[in-house]
């Protein structure tokens, strides 16, 4: 087997426990200062996510910038071993290291934005050195057999996920442009023949289609800059896939492989799940009940007509 590179930060990182709950770093240039952290959450299991509390932000408004880079070194996180991370809903491709967006000020979030930061982590792969007289496809232990066939089913079973967001995307998508359709100011001849109730419902009903609007707009950033495309990752679970578990190859820590793959699935089926009932949502509260408004505006307003 091959030497484990402790000097790594990816391995110092993937040799960390998860925190079982939200941990307090202060700020190296102002000790005063604080920023919260939680290392390898459930749902991203090879990162963490800081969150700025809304205190620290007054102390570098006119001295030194919050970045960052300022809060992973205060996190104890090395800059050249992030992948990439998601602020306030956008994703930024780290560069090893050397992105110039790691040093530009982080501001206050606006309210109803998540405040939380995700940071992704290089994947430390390791892979094992050839064991002399022993077929790939050999198998020692039951256990290990086990494992292998586990890891495949998670694996075909994110193959079908991810198809099944691309199809969810595009609907979520199609939704939202109804939506948008629909969330209009009444045309005078509506408002003439509408009842101060129908008015009343027809506000309503436009604050349901903002607020669906919303929800749909989430899950497609989710979708689209969140965990499930996180590249880097991709394309290590491909790696592992085809060179360790196809070919049942040793390896060190087939466990945590196991672990990684499962938890990979359950974030795509977690986002799955969520966008099939914003969908579901948008069009019952949003969609239909602005229909429903605006059929009875048109009945009253095509009476009018008739009496004429």
């Amino acid at each position: 087997m091959s030497d484990v590179n402790f000097s790594d930060p990816r391995t110092q990182f993937a040799a960390r426990y998860p925190s079982s709950t939200w941990e307090c770093f202060p700020l190296a240039v102002a000790p005063q200062c604080f920023v919260w952290a939680w290392f390898k959450p459930a749902h991203v299991p090879q990162g963490l996510i800081l969150s700025v509390p809304d205190e620290t932000f007054p102390a570098f408004a006119s001295a030194n910038s919050l970045t960052l880079r300022m809060l992973l070194t205060s996190a104890g996180i090395d800059p050249s071993c992030v992948a990439m991370w998601v602020v306030f809903g956008l994703g930024h491709d780290a560069q090893g290291g050397s992105s110039p967006l790691l040093d530009v000020p982080i501001l206050p979030p606006p309210l109803d934005v998540d405040r939380n930061i995700v940071v992704y982590i290089q994947p430390s792969v390791v892979m094992p050195a050839p064991v002399a007289n022993v077929m790939p496809t050999q198998i020692t232990s039951t256990s290990s057999a086990e494992l292998y066939e586990r890891i495949g089913t998670d694996w075909n079973s994110c193959l079908q996920l991810e198809k099944e967001l691309d199809s969810m995307r595009k609907q979520l998508s199609a939704m939202a442009s109804k939506l948008h359709s629909l969330n209009r100011d009444l045309t005078p001849e509506e408002t003439l023949h509408a009842a101060r109730q129908d008015q009343d419902d027809w506000k309503d009903a436009r604050r349901w289609l903002r607020e669906a609007a919303g929800k749909l707009s989430r899950f497609i950033k989710e979708c689209d800059v969140g965990d499930t495309v996180y590249v880097g990752k991709k394309k290590w679970f491909i790696q592992i896939y085809q060179q360790v578990i196809v070919p049942r190859q040793p390896h060190p820590n087939l466990e945590q492989v196991r672990q990684e793959f499962e938890a990979h699935r359950k974030t795509l089926q977690t986002l799955v799940n969520n966008m099939r009932a914003t969908h579901s949502s948008a069009g019952q509260d949003g969609e239909r009940r602005a229909q429903q408004v605006l059929s009875r505006i048109a009945a009253k307003t095509a009476s009018a007509r008739t009496k004429r």
